[in-house]
């Protein structure tokens, strides 16, 4: 069953979730809000280590600032939907972030290692920047097996290619 609660509460900025409820009549418009900042406060809970189960539990509560009655398992599961998906956005976010200050902080262990004459723990660190970015200094091989109408099996490592 489709659930009523406004995917505008996902979004990852408040800018972006205003701007989706932005034109709707008064009284939507103030249950949207407290309904958002309800998120916020499960979004600060989920961060703060609170598992799903006592979330669900203050909904039953009435423990969450701006809730008016008691939220059922449901109607929670969608808060909490709404939570995690802005976690994911703001996680997205920290690892670009955290990619690009590793790949510096690596960059500078190898410029220290290249202007000691380490060329070791520069290749290591070239390594390490080859794995962050995705390269693969190794070569992929395919292994084949085939077998044929006689009973025959046929191994293919991928050796045999005239690859320079």
């Amino acid at each position: 069953m489709p659930s009523n609660f406004s995917k505008s509460h996902s979004l990852p900025t408040y800018q972006e979730r205003k701007a989706a409820i932005k034109g709707s009549n008064p009284l939507k418009r103030q249950r949207w809000l407290t309904a958002d900042h309800i998120v916020d406060q499960v979004y600060c809970d989920m961060v703060n280590g609170i598992p799903s189960s006592e979330i669900i539990q203050k909904f039953a509560n009435c423990q969450y600032d701006g809730q008016k009655k008691a939220i059922g398992s449901r109607t929670a599961f969608d808060y909490i939907s709404a939570a995690k998906d802005r976690m994911m956005y703001d996680y997205e976010a920290d690892m670009k972030e955290l990619r690009s200050e590793i790949y510096s902080k690596i960059l500078a262990v190898y410029n220290d290692a290249v202007e000691e004459g380490d060329r070791t723990n520069a290749l290591a660190a070239l390594e390490k920047i080859m794995k962050l970015g995705g390269i693969n200094d190794k070569p992929q091989t395919a292994i084949q097996i085939n077998s044929d109408k006689e009973g025959g099996v046929t191994v293919n490592f991928g050796f045999d290619k005239n690859e320079d």
